[in-house]
């Protein structure tokens, strides 16, 4: 059997579309923030992951425009359209109201409330925001 350039071409466009270049992990950036990292780059030195991040704490790709205005705290759900997200609030006005598994937007950084920062802090003093650690502590589990 002899293939001719118009069916090969034909053969190889209908194959690629049953593959996935990222092998059906969502795609970095995605439009609900998803989860692309873990880590964070800008602190926590000694605690990296090999990848410039705190090793055990998740990152998402929050959109800038997003995060609260500085001394403010924004509750964040991953996998929640910015649009949906709670507006921004005094952060004491969050205590004993930040779920497990939601992240908070703080000071232009985002923090896992899935990681133990109250542990964090004991390596590393000074490294994580008393609002964050207040916030951590009273958590709906």
């Amino acid at each position: 059997m002899r293939l001719t350039f118009p069916t090969l071409l034909l053969s190889v466009a209908a194959l690629s579309g049953c593959s996935s270049a990222y092998g059906g992990f969502p795609r970095p950036g995605g439009p609900l923030g998803d989860i692309i990292a873990v880590g964070d780059d800008r602190d926590d030195r000694d605690d990296r992951d090999g990848r410039g991040g705190v090793a055990g704490a998740r990152r998402l790709g929050v959109p800038k425009g997003h995060y609260p205005p500085p001394g403010e705290c924004r509750v964040w759900y991953p996998g929640t359209p910015p649009g949906q997200q709670p507006p921004p609030a005094k952060c004491d006005r969050l205590v004993g109201r930040v779920p497990v598994g939601a992240f908070v937007l703080y000071n232009d950084r985002e923090w896992d409330t899935s990681y133990d920062w109250t542990a964090h802090e004991r390596r590393q003093r000074g490294s994580v925001p008393a609002v964050i650690l207040e916030l951590v502590r009273s958590q709906r589990r």
